[in-house]
């Protein structure tokens, strides 16, 4: 099976507001989503310590609402804090977009546990939109689902002076330290506000069934640090995550360029769609159809990762597992742009077979972030994926997971490009994708 492949980057051209959605084989982390105009070519929420359901946080019920116009389109529902301490203020925003041709008033509400606690006047005129907010006072100890136009999300209670704190290991089975007790990933449970301390460890071996022992070693924190004692500040729904490395038994040939010192790891070569019968399914007759293959890799190397050695660049391919790869051509593209800008390429993927393959794009580094970035739960994602530090978003395993993105009003723009950096984590196991 497949070595974690690091911040490969893609292309593709996007409407204003666009959902991203993501096939995961075992999980994947996606990050720093940025777009260009003008320039050519829940998280998972592991559960805390369980909370028995509440009533609403309302002591009086409003009557039930009135239908939603029809032509009301509701979306990106924030919830802030998504973890409060009970009669803490909580705040709910919602957009709401009138899509038809008339003015149109309503009182627009907002119910927690199917109850109706709060209405908002508003008035949206024809092909207009307007945020929606609603603050009210958190209940005792338990979950809640508030419900904004049909927008919908859970929001915890937990008791004063406490919060969750996940500890989240890309490779479950890893032991580690919090606060001196053992425990085993993945770990999500209620701590004391202030600071921790998480001790991982440099390696560890995992059984994971047909592999046998297989060596995973610590590569580093989401937000970039590298020690393997790190300090979590919790101060709310908090998670710690670190990124494991499979060391031994390694798959997949891995790409090695000489940056100056020595030959240093680059990328996994062909980790996509260059796999030779790749069956996609079977069909009633017992016959076997195979999926599409795209041979070709595109592999970014910038001047920290290759320097010259003796007039000439280096690079080492090495397939360090028994498997066979079959290697025809080798080549190395040097592409001349201007200052100030950088230069991406798309990248082959199982899930969608992509035109224009190994395309070029030279693109100004003035990059903007979007607008609004929300996860399938609802919950906002934009500070995770504003800017490339190695602080990614995480995903849930075997589902698919999807970002909604608004780029804001890009009416103007010449051009649309996307920029993500993203990283994605292969099974452990021989059995890959087909435990699902």
């Amino acid at each position: 099976m497949k070595n974690p492949v690091f911040s490969r980057l893609a292309l593709t051209k996007i409407q204003a507001v666009i959902i991203l959605v993501i096939l995961l084989i075992a999980a994947g982390d996606t990050a720093a989503y940025f777009y260009e105009n003008n320039h050519a070519p829940q998280q998972p929420t592991p559960s805390p310590t369980p909370v028995i359901s509440s009533a609403p946080p309302s002591a009086t019920a409003l009557p039930p609402p009135t239908a939603l116009p029809a032509s009301f389109a509701v979306s990106d529902l924030l919830i802030t804090p998504i973890e409060a301490w009970p009669n803490q203020t909580v705040n709910a925003q919602v957009t709401v977009t009138n899509r038809g041709a008339e003015n149109v008033s309503y009182q627009f509400p907002f119910s927690i546990n199917g109850v109706v606690v709060k209405e908002v006047p508003i008035f949206l005129a024809a092909k207009d939109s307007m945020n929606v907010s609603a603050s009210f006072l958190s209940g005792e100890v338990g979950s809640y689902q508030l419900n904004a136009g049909g927008q919908a999300n859970t929001f915890n209670v937990v008791p004063a002076g406490e919060h969750t704190l996940n500890v989240i290991i890309n490779q479950p089975g890893i032991t580690f330290t919090l606060d001196g007790v053992s425990y085993t990933t993945q770990y999500s449970g209620l701590v004391t506000v202030g600071q921790h301390t998480v001790v991982v460890p440099d390696s560890q071996q995992v059984d994971v069934g047909e592999w046998g022992l297989v060596t995973y070693t610590f590569s580093g924190w989401d937000d970039g640090s590298t020690t393997l004692t790190y300090t979590v500040n919790v101060q709310g729904l908090t998670y710690a995550v670190a990124n494991y490395v499979r060391t031994a038994p390694t798959s997949c040939p891995e790409l090695y360029a000489w940056n100056g010192t020595d030959y240093s790891y680059a990328a996994d070569v062909n980790d996509g769609t260059g796999w030779l019968g790749y069956l996609e399914y079977f069909t009633p007759d017992g016959s076997m159809v195979f999926s599409y293959n795209y041979p070709y890799d595109y592999i970014k190397l910038d001047s920290t990762q290759l320097q010259p050695l003796n007039g000439f660049y280096n690079i080492q391919i090495a397939e360090d597992t028994n498997e066979i790869f079959y290697l025809d051509s080798v080549k190395l593209l040097a592409v001349d742009h201007p200052a100030g800008t950088d230069v991406f390429s798309t990248k082959s993927t199982f899930v969608y077979n992509l035109a224009g393959q190994g395309t070029i794009y030279s693109l100004s580094n003035d990059f903007t972030t979007p607008v609004s970035a929300v996860n399938g739960q609802g919950q906002n994602v934009l500070p995770l994926i504003s800017k490339m530090d190695g602080d990614f978003t995480t995903a849930n395993r075997w589902s698919w997971n999807n970002i909604t993105l608004n780029l804001g009003n890009l009416s103007g723009a010449k051009n649309i490009y996307l920029v993500v950096a993203a990283r994605t984590e292969w099974p452990s196991t021989s059995a890959g994708g087909e435990t699902l």
